[in-house]
């Protein structure tokens, strides 16, 4: 299948999300700020915003609970998609198979927030499948 991963996450007023990091210094005089365990330092906006192609290529580059022992393969085939969705330049597509959508979905869904998942999801597998309704038990 085709994905565009330039193509901006929206909110629900489809709005861009803006990529956001925490600083320690102000960003206007650049002094640094007292930091403790409650005042991690203060949000800035980075310029960017959330696009398919920076929530692939983070939710590929994260170990999570449980992978503590991943074999080295499995690293090297993440860093091998995330490489490919990250040299995508802009308004470019590329060709992923289903197997790499269904390991996208695996990693974004148990890395990010409902919304971002739900906008990624629909621009990895625009036509998903209906939930089919639960089967009924058979009376003997």
């Amino acid at each position: 299948m085709e994905i565009k991963p330039s193509v901006e996450i929206v909110d629900f007023k489809d709005q861009p999300i803006p990529i956001t990091k925490i600083a320690t210094a102000c960003p206007h005089c650049k002094k640094r700020l007292e930091v403790d365990d409650q005042f991690r330092g203060i949000i800035v906006n980075t310029g960017e915003n959330v696009t398919l192609k920076s929530v692939c290529v983070n939710a590929l580059s994260l170990l999570y609970k449980g992978e503590e022992n991943l074999e080295g393969m499995e690293k090297q085939k993440r860093g091998k998609l995330a490489e490919k969705i990250f040299l995508t330049k802009d308004n470019d597509t590329i060709h992923i198979t289903s197997g790499e959508v269904e390991d996208l979905k695996k990693f974004i869904g148990k890395k990010d927030d409902p919304i971002t998942v739900m906008r990624a999801y629909e621009l990895l597998d625009p036509t998903p499948t209906e939930e089919k309704p639960p089967k009924k038990k058979k009376k003997k």
